[in-house]
């Protein structure tokens, strides 16, 4: 390519260094070729695109694109060698790659990038380089390809990353950068597949051994009844945490969670937002519907107070949400899956009188740890956990301890669901296997640990079955009718 200008660019930005100087038939090859290739572009500079054809677009596109990846090339190339002759020396740059952000007005990261991508096709990559100047890979995909064969392992024989190096460049025919980087990331596994997968164990062995040699958990009581923390635990244990969390937030377990939802009842066909929705806001959650001539007041205000939570539970951002899941997760723990701690299973202890058991008196309830819960909270626990009776005397001293009586077995469980079907509550119609066990006549009056003494109660019901507002009634059809005391 000639050109017979012989002015400096007219493109109002200032040239780089050398660009323009002396006559266009003077210096080295490249120098002329950046001379003509300026008055190249400063003829086309005004040509418009308007009358172009579809067919010539999409050619002139193409093409440019081919040539852009053949002078990136060239930039390339010569940046090595500008770097070779210690170019930053002219005005004391630091670096080449200072030099070059200077001069250029490149950020100094990207610049220090370009240098070290010059060198590399300058050296070990020359497959890369000519594949670039043919104009069969772009830059962005000769970077991954650098990137990636120089992240393979310490000690992989050169022939081999030659290898992987032919192989990216051939997958760059058809794959873009970002799938090329994906593909960069395997290359190991590629090429010598054995060992990368005794390499990655080993990685991943050492990498649990540092993790459990990091786990920690702080705790610390704010002093108004809550407790904030922080902790790192390992990968794997975390994947196990947030499985459980995400099995929490699914509508059982939220509203045994103690989520403050109501009971959805109505007139039959009536679509009713039950709180116990999909907490993800999955729309067509199915919605339990009343019976015919159910719709008093009581059920209304259950209707109400479900549409309220379902607001709450929207309203919630992701942690806060993954709180409450969080919460439901250490109260249900099985406590005989724990190790003994001072002889026995590791129990949480509270100390409430006969009257608060019986739910005669509500109150606050002392636990072994100093900290209080509600007698309602006490109760709710001791329906759903083993009780160990405990009586003292007048200076609170324990004169005898009881056997502790665990809650249904799978067995009597298995009876409850086939015997009610589903929650026993009126209107309600939770299936067996979304409802819990609940003992109809408390422990503390004589109650037995049997399908006889036990129904089938949804957490939300179930919840209220232990809440001192309500007073329950069972019926000789086998349901269970709440009352709200005046």
């Amino acid at each position: 390519m000639t050109s017979t200008t012989t002015e400096p660019p007219a493109t109002g930005s200032q040239p780089a260094a050398g660009a323009g100087d002396g006559p266009p038939s003077a210096g080295h090859v490249l120098v002329r070729f950046t001379r003509a290739l300026a008055g190249a572009l400063d003829r086309v500079e005004a040509a418009s695109c308007v009358s172009m054809s579809e067919g010539e677009a999409a050619e002139a596109v193409l093409a440019l694109t081919a040539a852009q990846a053949r002078v990136a090339e060239l930039r390339l190339r010569t940046l090595a060698a500008a770097d070779e002759r210690d170019v930053a020396t002219q005005d004391a740059s630091a670096s080449t790659g200072a030099w070059l952000a200077g001069r250029t007005r490149q950020t100094r990261p990207g610049a220090h990038a370009d240098v070290k991508l010059a060198k590399a096709l300058g050296g070990e990559f020359e497959a890369t380089r000519t594949a670039l100047a043919a104009g069969t890979v772009i830059e962005e995909q000769a970077r991954v390809i650098v990137r990636a064969v120089r992240a393979l392992p310490a000690g992989i024989a050169e022939e081999t990353r030659r290898a992987g190096e032919a192989y990216l460049l051939e997958a760059a025919g058809e794959l873009d950068a970002v799938a090329l980087k994906v593909l960069g990331r395997r290359l190991f596994e590629v090429l010598d597949p054995d060992e990368a997968e005794r390499r990655l164990g080993k990685e991943l062995a050492d990498e649990e051994r540092a993790a459990a040699r990091k786990t920690f958990l702080s705790l610390y009581d704010n002093g108004d009844g809550t407790v904030s923390g922080r902790f790192k635990i390992s990968a794997f244990t975390a994947a196990q945490l947030t499985r459980g969390l995400e099995a929490l937030m699914t509508p059982r377990h939220r509203a045994a969670a103690g989520s403050a939802a109501g009971a959805a009842a109505g007139k039959a066909g009536s679509r009713v937002m039950h709180p116990d929705r999909h907490p993800l806001g999955a729309d067509d959650w199915p919605h339990p519907t009343g019976q015919p001539g159910d719709a008093d007041d009581a059920d209304r205000a259950a209707r109400e107070r479900a549409e309220a939570e379902r607001e709450r539970w929207r309203g919630l951002s992701r942690p806060e949400k993954l709180g409450e899941a969080f919460t439901a997760y250490i109260g249900r723990f099985p406590a005989e899956n724990l190790p003994r701690l001072g002889g026995v299973n590791a129990t949480v202890v509270v100390t409430m009188t006969l009257e608060q058991l019986r739910g005669e008196l509500e109150g606050a309830c002392l636990l072994d740890t100093g900290a209080q819960v509600s007698a309602s909270a006490a109760l709710r626990l001791a329906c759903e956990a083993g009780i160990v009776p405990a009586v003292l005397d007048s200076r609170g001293e324990p004169l005898h301890l009881g056997r502790k009586v665990r809650l249904h077995t799978p067995p009597q469980r298995l009876a409850l669901g086939i015997r009610d079907k589903g929650c026993t509550a009126e209107g309600c119609t939770k299936p067996a296997w979304l409802a819990e066990a609940h003992h109809t006549t408390p422990w503390s009056q004589g109650g037995n640990t049997s399908v006889t003494d036990g129904v089938l109660l949804c957490p939300w019901h179930h919840h209220r079955a232990h809440d001192p507002r309500y007073r329950v009634e069972y019926l000789p059809t086998g349901k269970t009718r709440f009352h709200r005391r005046t």
